[in-house]
């Protein structure tokens, strides 16, 4: 696992290097993030970003992961995006949303194991 942490100053930094550099999208609000940078209907995608965000890991090359204190910073390597987790009870509901789709399935571990035996 490869993660760091930040203090509030360089995350603050770390983002207004970002979107000055990329002209990408600032926000808080993750329906509106995934909307713009995730195709929901892909359990490829959908399971990346959702164990990207649960281990806070940068190993999965789609998105980057930083940390501050309180904050998580997500960004999609595709489109230069930012999604801003202020506090651990919205990581939790942004997790809650990405797998929702798939709990009929076991869950979005066992649908990626079945998107593979029908591959």
């Amino acid at each position: 696992m490869c993660s760091f942490t930040v203090n509030r100053s360089e995350f603050s930094a770390i983002i207004a290097t970002l979107v000055y550099h990329t002209n990408a999208m600032e926000t808080t609000d993750f329906n509106f993030w995934l909307n713009q940078n995730v195709k929901l209907s892909n359990i490829n995608q959908v399971w990346t970003l959702y164990h990207a965000v649960r281990t806070e890991s940068n190993e999965f090359f789609s998105y980057s992961i930083y940390r501050d204190e309180h904050r998580l910073i997500i960004k999609c390597a595709k489109t230069q995006n930012i999604l801003i987790i202020e506090n651990e009870e919205i990581k939790f509901r942004f997790l809650h949303t990405l797998e929702y789709p798939f709990l009929y399935q076991g869950g979005i571990d066992t649908a990626k194991e079945l998107s593979k035996n029908f591959a």
